[in-house]
């Protein structure tokens, strides 16, 4: 009975960001407050902000890999694992990012098309006791870079609206990063909430979340 009440938590979590595709704005350039900590440390703040948006969506996109793995053959698998390979490998932010938003708009329309599939729930069902927790595994992923994905959008607009005119170039990272932010989670989220019904049908086990909660490791 718990699991499936730790389930139920994700794929409403799941559909209420999916419902709800917030229209974050990126503000203007010294629109808010000056004295705080942003812009006392524009770099400092930059540079974590940039890190953890990497994170989420690679976060994001391992999730959306994993979930269509049960779909592919090895070979497209390998792929798929080749392309996260050379997304690690990238040391420019712009170009990293946007590698991660290819990926992600291609892997976001191919879960689309799997839950789709007539088969969707029995390929699911019938995957072996390995494949099944790795869905679960990926779904509660995807959940957690979800529900981060507000807070992570609201620091990066604090850095934007507090920055100075004389900062205008160090934080076009951070302008560049927030609307794809919401294209990350937003184009999955309705998919990975179908997927998390069909675990659910399958008896499939998602970890439990929490506040806390941190992304698990997804062995593709």
């Amino acid at each position: 009975m718990k699991k499936r009440i730790l389930l139920v938590s994700v794929i409403s979590a799941l559909t209420f960001m999916s419902i709800n595709s917030y229209a974050w704005e990126v503000p203007k350039v010294g629109s808010g407050d000056k004295s705080s900590a942003a812009a006392g440390d524009i770099e400092g703040s930059v540079s974590d902000f940039i890190q953890k948006s990497s994170s989420l969506a690679d976060t994001a996109n391992r999730s959306l890999v994993a979930i269509n793995s049960a779909f592919v053959t090895e070979e497209a698998l390998a792929g798929k694992k080749a392309a996260l390979a050379n997304i690690d490998k990238m040391t420019d932010p712009k170009e990293k990012l946007a590698a991660q938003a290819k990926l992600n708009k291609s892997e976001s329309a191919e879960a689309e098309k799997n839950l789709k599939s007539a088969d969707a729930a029995e390929k699911i069902k019938t995957l072996s006791a390995e494949k099944q927790k790795l869905v679960g595994t990926a779904i509660f992923n995807f959940a957690i870079a979800a529900l981060s994905a507000p807070s992570l959008v609201d620091k990066g607009q604090k850095i934007i609206s507090s920055a100075s005119l004389s900062n205008a170039m160090k934080i076009m990272p951070v302008k560049d990063s927030v609307p794809l932010l919401q294209r990350f989670i937003s184009d999955g989220a309705s998919t990975m909430a179908g997927f998390a019904k069909i675990a659910k049908g399958a008896n499939i086990s998602v970890p439990e979340t929490s506040a806390s909660s941190q992304p698990a490791k997804l062995d593709l």
